[in-house]
């Protein structure tokens, strides 16, 4: 039942956003603007094919869809011509943008006018039954689905109104109902004995312990999703190596992160903070996984977000967006390039040395919150020297058992203290370990807020 519920919600949120996406699809033609792909589902890309101009294709997570415009990334990065996004009044913008959500309320009304029109006929004064509740007084007094309610103790019933203030002046007490069925009249009593309310109770106590259980099952399910999301907690390459541990404060994280083998060797750690927990934020953390790496083939730090933030704009309902920061290394040379929406500055740990946050100008805001948004990325280079630590705002701003946050610069004295081991360097691992350990311990065991941190630490970047 569980997984059927998630298919017809999947089905459901796939129809509403290839509708909206088809909204702003229309429009533009309408105005002229030239669309470069129309897609269904969210990429890789499994069939595609272009017919007029436009790229219609059909992508391998079955989650909505998306419509590129040519020229919406600006003419600034050479998108020019009549047919251009860029270059339409600010009318046709407007429209084209209004387009998604005038297509999701026309399916609304659509939808409704069906049922509607589809919706039982049920002679004037009677009361149609829809439903009858195992161990309720109805189902006692042997009422079935499709019975016309006629009468109640000898009162006629015309409309559902009527019949609830009835049964509410007669709750507790036997009353004899006349309905109709199949075109003949009966009647029967309703008794509610001390049995019958009994049974009742029960049922209900039933009903909600399993309403329970499916709601277990649900978290259970988005649980396992986001264990099956996270990468292994060593990875390790030619001249490489990605420590990383996150622990949830809830049954559900909000946090996740991810290690990435890319093409040309560099290798890309993704951390990242979902708004909202549950089910819900386990499609966005599936959703956002599925995209990055195909995103970050193609493009480099800055354009990766950038791109992200466009469909996660498309994507995401009001109050939803994701925080992500992404660092791509090259291990032959050590040189780090990292983007940031909304993270927590990464630290540069070094050997004996300071400890640095790596700070990236330009905008910060996270993932889904403006879609006119360029994202701007930073270099550094890490020697065999230094380490370079990502992680979530549930570790600074964990609470000490005064009250105080542990705070930025309590980690970074962590960290300093850190690199001092009798024993000499540790390894990633290890070293990780410890420093959550000691964060623990001056915040307490019980978490307030998910906990993610990646280490990288490259061989290839020379000495320091």
């Amino acid at each position: 039942m569980e997984i059927l519920a998630i298919l017809r919600f999947i089905a459901l949120l796939s129809i509403l956003i290839f509708v909206h996406e088809g909204g702003h699809f229309l429009i533009a033609r309408l105005f002229g603007v030239a669309v470069e792909e129309f897609g269904f589902g969210i990429p890789p890309r499994l069939w595609g094919k272009k017919i007029g101009g436009t790229v219609y294709s059909l992508n391998l997570l079955p989650i909505g869809g998306f419509v590129r415009l040519k020229g919406e990334e600006g003419e600034t990065l050479g998108f020019g011509g009549a047919d251009s996004f860029a270059v339409q009044s600010k009318f046709k913008r407007a429209g084209i943008v209004a387009a998604g959500a005038l297509g999701n309320f026309l399916l609304a009304w659509l939808v409704f006018s069906l049922l509607w029109g589809l919706g039982k006929n049920v002679p004037a004064g009677k009361v149609l039954v829809n439903e009858v509740s195992l161990g309720s007084p109805a189902a006692l007094a042997g009422l079935a689905e499709g019975d016309h309610i006629l009468s109640f103790n000898e009162e006629t019933v015309e409309t559902a109104e009527e019949l609830l203030d009835l049964t509410q002046e007669s709750l507790g007490k036997s009353a004899v109902l006349g309905f109709e069925r199949d075109g003949e009249a009966a009647y029967r009593v309703a008794a509610m004995t001390s049995e019958r309310r009994r049974a009742l109770a029960e049922r209900r106590l039933l009903d909600d312990l399993r309403e329970q259980e499916l709601s277990l099952r649900e978290l259970e399910l988005a649980r396992d999703i986001q264990r099956r999301l996270l990468p292994p907690p060593r990875v390790e390459g030619e001249g490489f190596t990605v420590a990383s541990r996150s622990f949830p404060a809830r049954f559900v994280a909000g946090d996740f992160c991810d290690v990435l083998r890319h093409a040309d060797g560099s290798v890309g750690v993704v951390v990242a903070d979902v708004a909202g927990k549950g089910f819900g934020a386990s499609l966005v953390m599936a959703s956002v996984k599925a995209m990055t790496p195909f995103i970050a083939a193609e493009r480099d730090v800055a354009e990766t977000l950038t791109e992200l933030n466009r469909r996660l704009c498309a994507e995401l309902g009001r109050g939803q967006f994701v925080a992500l920061a992404y660092a791509r290394i090259t291990p032959t040379s050590g040189v780090v390039e990292l983007a940031n929406a909304g993270m927590p500055d990464p630290f540069v740990v070094r050997r004996g040395g300071p400890v640095t946050a790596l700070e990236v100008p330009g905008p910060r805001l996270p993932l889904g919150v403006r879609t006119e948004l360029r994202h701007e990325s930073v270099t550094h280079q890490l020697d065999r020297d230094s380490r370079l630590l990502l992680f979530s705002d549930g570790i600074p701003e964990a609470l000490r058992p005064s009250g105080e946050l542990l705070g930025y610069d309590g980690l970074a004295g962590i960290l300093v203290r850190s690199v001092v081991h009798p024993a000499g360097p540790l390894p990633a691992e290890r070293w990780l370990d410890d420093i959550l350990d000691e964060a623990q311990r001056a915040t307490g065991p019980a978490l307030d807020d998910d906990w993610t941190a990646v280490v990288v630490e490259c061989d290839g970047g020379g000495e320091g």
